[in-house]
């Protein structure tokens, strides 16, 4: 599966003990995925094609870093990359909306909506590697150009790994 827990939130890591990450990652339970992935794709496209929403999720990995594997993996089954990034975008702002009708609002690009969005270099929707070629991110109203995400992400191994230190020292205590 190639999870790369060292771009993982550091709590999430240490809330999984070593039993979880063997048996959850291993190459046997990677194998069932592929595996049920023929019939899975089969479900997708039926959904779709008959106008069901799908929502790209990171739940069954590690949270929030697996979504573009997400995005991917639904185009794989023949999902259009329009429907894969709105997947990942507006139908889950839009659940949102219905289920949660106090949560903040997010999803699309409109006045009075979360900012919290990535800028790529050239569109998604026509090439999904496109993905990979984000150029800033605005998060919280600040604006993260390319060289501070850089950095940002050279340097998180280093923090998680001093972070999962300091929380198994005080589960220690």
């Amino acid at each position: 599966m190639g999870v790369d827990f060292a771009y993982a939130p550091a709590h999430l890591y240490t809330y999984m003990s070593q039993s979880v990450r063997a048996t959850y990652y291993s190459p046997a339970i990677a194998q069932l995925y592929r595996d049920g992935m023929p019939n899975q794709c089969r479900f997708v496209r039926k959904l779709v094609e008959a106008g069901g929403p799908i929502m790209a999720g990171t739940d069954a990995l590690v949270p929030g870093i697996a979504l573009h594997g997400e995005i991917r993996a639904l185009a794989a089954c023949g999902v259009s990359n329009f429907e894969a990034m709105k997947a990942a975008t507006a139908t889950p702002g839009r659940w949102f909306a219905i289920y949660k009708p106090d949560a903040e609002r997010f999803g699309t690009v409109e006045a009075g909506k979360s900012a919290d969005l990535a800028l790529f270099e050239a569109n998604p929707t026509a090439n999904l590697s496109n993905l990979d070629r984000i150029s800033a991110v605005v998060t919280a109203g600040r604006w993260l150009d390319r060289a501070e995400l850089g950095r940002r992400l050279q340097d998180l191994p280093r923090r998680n790994a001093q972070e999962i230190a300091r929380l198994k020292a005080a589960a220690a205590k």
